[in-house]
C-alpha cells in the first residue's frame, strides 16, 4: 500500500458515467472483507475522488486500526480531514506521518 495508488478522478475515468459504481463496489467489498486494509484504503481514496471526505476519513481510520504501520494512511486521512475543513485533525495526522517519515513529500506539501 503506497500513497498515490488512487488519485482524485481515477475511479470516474476507469468506470465511466456510473460515477458511484466504484465506491458502491468498494463499500460492498469492505463489508464482505472488513479485515482487508487494502480494500479500506481503496475505499477511502475513492471517497476522496467523489468528494466524500468524511467517508474517506472513516475508511483511512479503518486502515490504521487494521495496520498501524501503514503511515501513508495518516497522510490520506489528513488529506480527508483537510478537505472536510477539519484543520486540527488534518495537522495532527500530517504531523504524525512526518514524525514517522520526515522526508515524505505528500505530508510536506499538504
Amino acid at each position: 500500500l503506497e500513497t498515490g495508488v488512487w488519485r482524485p478522478g481515477d475511479a470516474a475515468r476507469l468506470f465511466g458515467p456510473a460515477r458511484d459504481s466504484p465506491l458502491l463496489a468498494l463499500e460492498a467489498a469492505t463489508r464482505a472483507e472488513p479485515g482487508d486494509a487494502a480494500l479500506w484504503a481503496d475505499r477511502g481514496a475513492a471517497a476522496l475522488a467523489y468528494a466524500r471526505p468524511a467517508d474517506a476519513a472513516v475508511s483511512f481510520s479503518a486502515v490504521l486500526a487494521l495496520r498501524p504501520d501503514l503511515w501513508h494512511a495518516l497522510v490520506w486521512r489528513g488529506r480527508a480531514y483537510y478537505e472536510a475543513n477539519d484543520f486540527p485533525r488534518a495537522r495532527a495526522d500530517l504531523d504524525a506521518a512526518l514524525a514517522r517519515a520526515p522526508d515524505d513529500v505528500a505530508a510536506l506539501v499538504l
